[in-house]
């Protein structure tokens, strides 16, 4: 039996973002996952800014890799930007192909890290180079703020819209530390 969808998306909207109650916020997305996971028939539950399948919600963030060579900004590559709770990649049977999932551990307090998918490697870690415990520096769009976050693990690829030209190059970050 499916959980309907959008119930969820009417109590999801109601956590639109506000600075004064971002506290607040998170734990009544808790609470939420914390409900729909008790309900007897509900084997994974987990929650992302967007779905696997298309353009991010949060929008295509401008990235470097620290340690390669210096670009400009303009000419920067681009990710699609997703916050995740931990039991997102199961919830959706997205393994992690590489190095390690999102944790507990993983709050605002810890080193901010993130999730790469395998379009990202393979874009950009040619030669075999190991994607694990590479810093990333990304930047919000229209030149908002920047990030630093250091790769933990790589998930499988998903597959984008069927006329999609090229495969999504994806970040993850995790929904405690955003």
């Amino acid at each position: 039996r499916r959980v309907p969808t959008g119930q969820l998306d009417r109590e999801a909207a109601a956590l639109a973002p506000g600075p004064a109650e971002e506290a607040e916020q998170r734990a009544r997305l808790r609470r939420l996952l914390t409900d729909v996971g008790a309900l007897p028939e509900v084997r994974h539950v987990g929650w992302a800014s967007s779905l696997p399948f298309g353009t991010s919600e949060l929008g295509r963030w401008a990235f470097e890799i620290i340690g390669d060579p210096q670009v400009e900004t303009r000419d920067r590559p681009m990710a699609e930007y997703t916050t995740a709770d931990p039991g997102y990649f199961s919830t959706l049977d997205l393994p992690i192909v590489r190095g390690r999932g999102f944790n507990d551990r993983d709050t605002l307090h810890s080193l901010p890290v993130c999730l790469v998918n395998e379009a990202f490697v393979r874009r950009h870690f040619q030669g075999g180079r190991n994607p694990i415990g590479a810093r990333l520096s990304l930047t919000a769009p229209f030149n908002g703020p920047t990030q630093i976050r250091e790769i933990v693990g790589v998930a499988r690829q998903t597959s984008g819209a069927p006329d999609a030209p090229e495969e999504l190059v994806q970040v993850y970050v995790p929904l405690a530390q955003f």
